[in-house]
């Protein structure tokens, strides 16, 4: 039960780098299109230049680089799902030759498994930098002004805006929330770490009722909050101002888009795309 502690999504680290100046539109741009590049390119090469930026970028924003990349860790079973699915479904030329059904073992599989799990664990790395760098007020800032053009179209981005500030403030203390929980069961006397997995499962379960009843209701006292405020359907986005991306966001911009290019130029050299 010690997964909760090494998830960085959601997580606030404040500095004082030069990536936390960087206005939060250009640093949610930039994950954009760092999230698409990744998941276009299909060369091991290019992918680890990525990852190497990813760290620059973390050794840049002065993090913890074990702590950023422990951020993955909860993903684990992910990344076995991802592997196993694709080792044992993917067509090509098969490393044992029996086979049940559509079960197969293939060694195309095997390296299609493992470039996708590696491509998934390279958006949670850049998602937990964003997170790590940029503060739920203004992510939801950047995120109400990219989308204020949609306003035109009635699509209603003063809420989506405020809707991203709660659901990000809302992770750590829903991680808080479990890890109070659990303390609570283990002087119970539950051990968590005891058993096969099934028993496990079996422990893990009595923490369900007590965390949904306390996550609905924080739920109801953070809207309690809002409309004693005065927030409700129509009300406007109280954040003004700072409309510039800043010299940090433009260098940033262009540093980031001279990666991506240089990862794609080499992708269709490698025959990527």
């Amino acid at each position: 039960m010690r997964f909760y502690r090494d998830i960085t999504l959601g997580h606030y680290m404040p500095t004082g780098s030069v990536v936390h100046r960087i206005e939060a539109r250009a640093k949610i741009i930039e994950l954009m299109a760092l999230i698409i590049t990744i998941l276009l390119v299909r060369e091991t090469t290019t992918l680890a230049t990525t990852f190497l930026f990813s760290i620059w970028v973390v050794k840049q924003s002065k993090l913890p680089l074990m702590y950023v990349l422990r951020g993955i860790r909860p993903f684990l079973w992910l990344f076995l799902f991802i592997f196993f699915i694709h080792f044992l479904v993917v067509p090509g030329r098969p490393i044992f030759p029996l086979r049940m059904g559509f079960i197969r073992m293939t060694y195309s599989g095997l390296e299609e498994g493992a470039l996708i799990s590696f491509q998934v664990a390279l958006c949670i790395i850049f998602s937990s930098i964003l997170t790590l760098t940029t503060s739920p007020m203004e992510l939801a800032k950047g995120v109400f002004r990219l989308l204020s053009p949609l306003r035109i179209l009635r699509v209603p981005v003063d809420d989506i805006a405020i809707m991203v500030m709660i659901s990000m403030r809302y992770v750590p203390l829903f991680l808080k929330e479990i890890e109070r929980v659990t303390k609570a069961q283990r002087a119970r006397g539950v051990c968590f770490d005891e058993g096969g997995l099934l028993q496990r499962g079996k422990m893990v379960l009595p923490l369900l009722a007590p965390l949904l009843a306390n996550s609905l209701r924080k739920a109801h006292d953070i809207g309690d909050a809002l409309a004693a405020r005065g927030y409700g359907e129509g009300a406007g986005w109280p954040a003004k101002g700072g409309e510039r991306l800043g010299r940090e966001g433009c260098i940033s911009l262009v540093a980031t888009g001279g990666v991506i290019g240089l990862v794609v130029f080499f992708g269709f050299l490698g025959g990527s795309f």
